[in-house]
């Protein structure tokens, strides 16, 4: 009866053992606090900084835009530098299997410049400059390491300048806006370039007319809908400050879908458009 114990005894020692060199190699090669890289059985490498690992249960890690994802061991290939995609596999940062946490959400300040008009109509019509041209708050969600979803509120300037007959006028149109948008994140470095394309809805709150050759002289307009919808481009790169601020810059573009004029000006096929830079605060929740 012993001689049979003790082979079962000798092959559970070991097993112990391997598991042992198995689980300090990897422990060699993931520290907490260090950044590193690992390769998911998917085939994608996802970046950041460990703040948690358990050999042979998870590792957690914060990318580069704070959002913070644990991945069991079952879906790692490798860990480290070494960790390189397969032959056919993806090299992109772009996690999977990643759940809702309140972790990924961020607050955003908003405020832009551009130049803002009308699409091409019968009316000669040109584009001016506003500053601010959009003021607001928006939130983010970080899906994973490369697409987040956003939803705006700004209160946008709008407007264009026409010429009739001598005269010059400024027509602006103030907007409540409401913009939904997917943003495309390429993490690069130390920063984030970035890339954004969603519809937009308006709620006309004021309109007013100003002739340049009258001075001071302006009046409500009432010739303008009250709804305006479209879609925005944008494109930019996020810096991080740290862990909770980063920085935005981008270029947004923006079209609109339904003509603005009504009543006696309900002919004329003009719509919004815009072109602005867009600097907005991001703050972790």
């Amino acid at each position: 009866m012993k001689n049979k114990i003790t082979p079962a005894i000798f092959k559970f020692s070991l097993l112990i053992l391997l598991l042992s060199f198995a689980s300090a190699e990897l422990s060699a090669q993931v520290t907490t606090g260090d950044y590193t890289q690992i390769l998911l059985k998917t085939g994608y490498i996802v970046k950041g900084k460990v703040t948690a690992f358990s050999p042979g249960e998870s590792l957690t890690l914060q990318t580069i835009d704070g959002s913070t994802i644990t991945y069991p061991t079952s879906e790692i290939e490798a860990y480290g530098k070494g960790a390189k995609p397969k032959s056919g596999g993806s090299s992109s940062s772009r996690s999977t299997g990643s759940q809702f946490n309140t972790d990924n959400i961020r607050l955003m300040a908003n405020l832009g410049f551009g130049v803002t008009g009308a699409t091409k109509s019968d009316l000669d019509t040109k584009s001016v400059f506003k500053f601010p041209s959009l003021l607001g708050v928006g939130i983010k969600y970080n899906v994973d390491t490369m697409i987040s979803l956003h939803a705006d509120l700004n209160y946008e300037r709008k407007g264009y300048k026409m010429e009739d007959r001598s005269s010059d006028f400024k027509r602006s149109l103030n907007y409540l806006t409401l913009p939904l948008y997917i943003g495309v994140n390429f993490p690069f470095q130390d920063l984030i370039i970035f890339a954004n394309a969603g519809p937009y809805v308006g709620l006309l709150l004021k309109e007013k007319i100003k002739d340049d050759n009258s001075t001071g002289y302006s009046h409500y307009y009432s010739n303008h809908r009250a709804f305006d919808y479209g879609f925005l481009l944008g494109v930019g790169i996020e810096i991080p400050f740290n862990d909770q601020i980063s920085f935005r810059a981008g270029l947004r573009y923006t079209r609109g879908f339904r003509k603005i004029m009504d009543g006696y000006y309900s002919d004329v096929k003009m719509k919004n458009k815009s072109f602005n830079a867009v600097g907005s605060l991001v703050y972790k929740l």
